[in-house]
């Protein structure tokens, strides 16, 4: 009967306790979702760069260097960076483990074998003569 009592004064007492030692909320990134994928590609009379841009999470990544499948590119926010290598996209994320939270991790997911719309661009296009292919459906989601 007495063990009853001992029960009520501990809920009290981990309600009281601070977020951060009974976070329940903390999640882990286990998808992303890619949006606006674009890539430019310059005539041979066009002298500009070849341009690769999207969004991944609400962050902008952009380079002109298109093939880099060694070496991540960076984003906007700089824990995301990715590689493209002509047909797949790889994204990886550096993001602070629930069981470490003073530390980080990374995350990669790959996806494989991107359709892509091209179409031939002139000039006035901002980046000139070239083409342009996009995603078909805007939108394209990974896994980590």
């Amino acid at each position: 009967m007495l063990s009853g009592y001992f029960f009520l004064p501990f809920a009290v007492l981990s309600s009281a306790l601070p977020s951060y030692i009974r976070d329940t909320t903390c999640s882990e990134p286990t998808t992303f979702t890619v949006r606006d994928l674009g890539i430019f590609t310059p005539s041979s009379s066009n002298t500009g760069p070849s341009r690769i841009s999207f969004e991944v999470d609400n962050t902008t990544c952009s380079s002109n260097t298109i093939l880099n499948p060694k070496n991540a590119t960076a984003c906007a926010d700089t824990h995301y960076s990715y590689f493209w290598d002509g047909s797949s996209l790889t994204v990886q994320q550096v993001y602070t483990p629930c069981d470490n939270p003073t530390g980080l991790a990374l995350v990669k997911g790959t996806i494989s074998d991107i359709a892509l719309d091209c179409i031939p661009v002139e000039s006035p296009y901002p980046l000139g003569d070239g083409t342009l292919c996009q995603t078909p459906t805007g939108e394209l989601s990974g896994e980590y």
